[in-house]
C-alpha cells in the first residue's frame, strides 16, 4: 500500500532494506471475544473490534523471536502512544494493565524488526499505523459481516471482504466454540519495505487448519 509506506515516512519512520533472513514481516489482527473461548478474560462486553495481537518477521514456517536483548522495553519510550495502544492493542487477559503485554511483543517480536524499524517507539507507532489503514471492522462491515453468535458466514466471505479492500491474500485462523467454528485472528503479510503483499499459499493452509470444512463460521460477541 503506497499511503502506508507515505505515511511512514510522515511520521519519521525510516524504512530501511536489509537482507536478513526472514524477509516478510506478519500482522495478526485477532477478535477478542472469540479469544476468550473458554478462558478467563477480562475483556469488556463493549469491546467488538479486531485488536492487534502480533507484529512480528515471519517466513512461512519460521518466527525469530528475543532478537536483541540490548534493546529492552522501556514504557517511557512510548507513553505519547499508550492511549491508543490501550484500546488497540490490549491485553485480553489482563486489560486494564497491557504493558506487560507489550514488553513480550516489543522484547520477542519487535527487537526482530529493529533492521526496519530502528526502535520501540517506531515498531509500535507503526503497528497502530497499520491498524488504522487496515480497518477490518470496516471491510466486515462494507460485505455485510456482523458479530452474531447465530449467524455464520463461510471461510470465502471473509476472505473475499479482505481481499476486496486491500486486493491481496490474508490468513484466516480459527478456533472451537462447542461444536462449532470461531473466527480468531485475521494476518496480513508485508515485504520489509512494508508494502501489503499476499500472503503464501502455504501459510495460508498453515493459519486455517482449524477452520473445519470452511462453511461455517461465526464471528461471535460476548455476552452483555
Amino acid at each position: 500500500m503506497k499511503i502506508i509506506n507515505s505515511l511512514l515516512l510522515l511520521f519519521g519512520i525510516f524504512v530501511c532494506v536489509q537482507s536478513a533472513i526472514p524477509n516478510e514481516f506478519f500482522y495478526l489482527r485477532q477478535m477478542g471475544p472469540s479469544d476468550c473461548i473458554g478462558n478467563k478474560c477480562t475483556v469488556p462486553s463493549w469491546y467488538r473490534q479486531f485488536a492487534v495481537h502480533v507484529f512480528s518477521a515471519r517466513n512461512d514456517t519460521y518466527v525469530p523471536t528475543n532478537c536483541d536483548s540490548n534493546y529492552p522495553f522501556s514504557l517511557d519510550e512510548i507513553q505519547s502512544l499508550v492511549p491508543d495502544l490501550s484500546l488497540e492493542w490490549p491485553d485480553f487477559w489482563n486489560f486494564d494493565a497491557p504493558e506487560g503485554f507489550w514488553k513480550t511483543n516489543w522484547e520477542k517480536h519487535g527487537t526482530c524488526l529493529l533492521e526496519t524499524l530502528q526502535n520501540e517507539y517506531n515498531y509500535f507507532e507503526t503497528t497502530l499505523i497499520l491498524k488504522t489503514y487496515l480497518d477490518v471492522e470496516e471491510m466486515m462491515i462494507e460485505n455485510k459481516i456482523f458479530p452474531s453468535n447465530t449467524t455464520s458466514y463461510s471461510y470465502d466471505q471473509y476472505d473475499n471482504a479482505i481481499i476486496r479492500h486491500t486486493l491481496k491474500k490474508p490468513t484466516i485462523h480459527c478456533t472451537k466454540w462447542g461444536n462449532k467454528i470461531a473466527l480468531h485472528e485475521f494476518g496480513f503479510c508485508f515485504n520489509k519495505q512494508l508494502q501489503l503483499i499476499d500472503c503464501s499459499e502455504n501459510l495460508r493452509e498453515i493459519e486455517e487448519v482449524e477452520c473445519g470444512d470452511k462453511s461455517s463460521i461465526y464471528m461471535i460477541q460476548l455476552s452483555q
